[in-house]
């Protein structure tokens, strides 16, 4: 499953808890992502922008969205 270079459940359905202030409780969020996008989050919470030509995407618009 390494690299997760196939598609069996266990390589594409990782689990990730998010916690912290100003994240709402008990949310789940069933849009398929990428560890890619840990790196765009975290500086998009930092309000930083990112770097041209890095990969992923910022979930914090599915986070905050009820």
């Amino acid at each position: 499953m390494w690299f997760k270079n196939v598609l069996f459940e266990d390589a594409v359905r990782v689990p990730l808890i998010l916690a912290g202030a100003g994240l709402p409780q008990g949310k789940r969020i069933d849009v398929p992502v990428s560890h890619a996008d840990v790196a765009a989050t975290l500086l998009d919470a930092a309000g930083i922008d990112r770097p041209a030509g890095m990969r992923g995407h910022s979930w914090l618009s599915l986070i905050r969205t009820n």
